[in-house]
């Protein structure tokens, strides 16, 4: 899987405002969408939230990674922003996390688990912040 055949620079949103966890997703979503990247933005926007309820997706240094599993994906694809100040209502593995950069990925046949391994890396991780800094 190359990652950089499933974004584009109108993927990714710098020095973003949010409020709410889900103000977050709710753009990111539609980034996909104006995209064509998915079918339907609100089958696919539920189907993120759903798994929001199952358990955090805030992990370690500022990264959350919501993703969805739908078959409103067209294809895999993910969407970034990064914050100017941190989300406090994300619920993360790490409790001390706050969250300030984001990925939301549409995921279609068994992607999601690999999708989210590869950029939880921490070469991953530094790489791209450093890129989008």
């Amino acid at each position: 899987m190359q990652l950089q055949a499933l974004t584009s620079p109108s993927l990714i949103s710098t020095g973003k405002s949010f409020s709410s966890k889900k103000e977050v997703i709710q753009y990111l979503v539609k980034q996909l969408g104006e995209a064509g990247k998915l079918h339907s933005e609100q089958e696919f926007l539920q189907s993120v939230f759903d798994r929001e309820k199952l358990s955090p997706t805030g992990f370690e240094g500022g990264l959350a990674i919501p993703h969805g599993k739908s078959t409103s994906a067209k294809e895999a694809a993910f969407a970034v922003a990064t914050l100017k100040t941190p989300v406090t209502d994300w619920e993360s593995i790490d409790p001390n996390n706050k969250v300030q950069l984001k990925k939301v990925s549409g995921t279609i046949r068994g992607q999601t688990l690999r999708f989210v391994h590869m950029v939880r890396t921490p070469f991953f991780i530094q790489s791209y912040i450093l890129t989008l800094s």
